[in-house]
């Protein structure tokens, strides 16, 4: 099996599209963003551009109440007139988004004061549209709904979206005439039990977008008030205890720190006592790590726009950290209802060094999706006809090793995903004098069942 085929067939969700074709969503994709404090650049704008993104949905603070009052419990620090001059002329929206935090079995306050902090918050951003994310409980609908008349009552000044949970299918009529926009969020469906995720009878975790998605999408349409569809695009990994409970997930983590522990095995198996990420671990426990399936999120895609949806909502914009979902040309591409395969290649630097590159609109990311226990990261193995190496710095790569011996012939790179457009460089290579005609070929063995080799670009 070639090397493009197997990259193909390993993202098992690309099956979907084989079968069923998709349409785009008629609007271009949009984003949450989160725990980002600085204007847009020049690039990233035009990028943007380039790709389609319809609006950035920015987080600006959180209000936090006990059942007495609200207070701000979250200040994000951003200049709203800046970041709304980088996009001048783009197209893009920027919606400031405040979020609302009730202690658990509170009830609503009484106090009014709410009204006032929203509408303070609403004039210092200066936009035309904000958005309000509550995850109200059933039991306050009607209450939360009720606020949000009594707010546009009031003489709101900025149109108004708000988030809702999946299952609020039914409800959407209660928002009728408070709101623009509704955006129900299909992510974290599952139950939850003191904050964490619970393990399914199978032992894994739920999926953080599963073959149920389209069918929860469908649920949506008929709303009575323009929605757009809110999806997962990032991974989590969760740390799961001997007797397989969820013990939370990792707020910061990195590849490099998750392929280097030597606690870990390469299924993430913990296999000694130490600290992953600033938490303790212990013999017994595991790692589980989630990405969105992409064929669950092609058929996302099309359910939405099947259901009426405006267009679809991702929590949240891709960045360069390795908790980012796809990128944005994955994310375009499935938009369109494209099934685009990694291309891979390996070559030389002018400074020597071996330099990964894909250069495809598709992600190689680490594994399938859903809640299945797969083997973390890929190796990229580079041999030589004859020795050519004495010693390897990993450079953007987690780890590098040489082969046996002084003087190598192999060379053993491991990394963890490799998204569209993006290149790992090794460090320096201290190499042997150069032997004519010395050849050079690289694998990605957890790429290609058969192991074949494949020359150097």
């Amino acid at each position: 099996m070639s090397l493009l085929r197997r990259i193909f067939l390993s993202a098992g969700g690309f099956f979907f599209f084989m079968l069923f074709p998709l349409q785009a969503v008629e609007e271009g994709p949009s984003f949450w963003v989160w725990q980002r404090t600085l204007p847009p650049v020049r690039e990233e704008v035009r990028e943007w551009r380039a790709r389609g993104l319809h609006a950035l949905y920015w987080h600006g603070g959180t209000l936090v109440s006990d059942g007495v009052g609200w207070r701000w419990g979250e200040r994000v620090e951003i200049d709203w007139q800046a970041a709304d001059r980088a996009v001048a002329g783009s197209g893009i929206e920027i919606v400031p988004v405040v979020r609302l935090e009730l202690k658990p079995g509170a009830d609503w306050p009484s106090d009014k004061g709410l009204f006032e902090l929203l509408d303070t918050f609403a004039a210092k951003t200066g936009a035309r549209k904000i958005e309000v994310d509550y995850e109200a409980p059933d039991r306050l609908l009607p209450t939360y709904a009720a606020f949000l008349r009594e707010w546009k009552t009031r003489g709101r000044s900025v149109g108004l979206s708000i988030s809702a949970l999946a299952h609020w299918a039914g409800s959407a009529s209660l928002f009728r005439e408070s709101v623009e926009e509704i955006v129900p969020m299909f992510y974290d469906l599952s139950d939850l039990s003191h904050g964490r995720e619970q393990v399914g009878k199978d032992g894994f975790l739920p999926p953080l977008a599963g073959p149920d998605l389209s069918r929860q999408i469908a649920a949506w349409k008929g709303c009575p008030v323009p929605w757009r569809a809110g999806l997962p695009n990032f991974s989590r990994l969760t740390l799961l205890s001997k007797e397989g409970e969820s013990r939370g997930s990792f707020r910061k983590w990195d590849w490099g720190g998750l392929l280097r522990s030597p606690f870990l095995d390469d299924a993430g198996r913990v296999a000694g006592e130490g600290v992953l990420f600033g938490s303790p671990i212990a013999p017994g426990e595991r790692i589980v790590l989630r990405f969105p399936d992409a064929g669950a999120l092609a058929s996302g895609i099309g359910a939405a726009r099947a259901a009426g949806a405006s267009g679809v909502l991702y929590f949240r914009l891709p960045g360069a950290e390795a908790a980012s979902g796809y990128s944005l040309p994955m994310l375009q591409a499935l938009g369109r209802g494209d099934r685009p395969g990694p291309h891979l290649g390996v070559a030389w630097d002018e400074a020597g060094r071996i330099v990964l590159k894909n250069d495809s609109e598709a992600d190689l990311m680490p594994f399938v999706g859903g809640s299945k226990e797969v083997r973390f990261g890929y190796t990229l193995e580079v041999e030589a006809s004859l020795p050519f190496l004495r010693g390897a710095v990993p450079g953007d790569f987690a780890t590098a090793s040489k082969g046996g011996g002084l003087e190598s012939r192999s060379l053993s790179l491991r990394f963890g995903q490799l998204p569209s457009g993006a290149i790992l460089r090794t460090g320096f290579l201290e190499h042997l004098p150069p032997s004519p005609g010395t050849t050079f070929r690289w694998r990605i063995p957890e790429l290609d069942s058969d192991s074949l080799w494949h020359p150097f670009d």
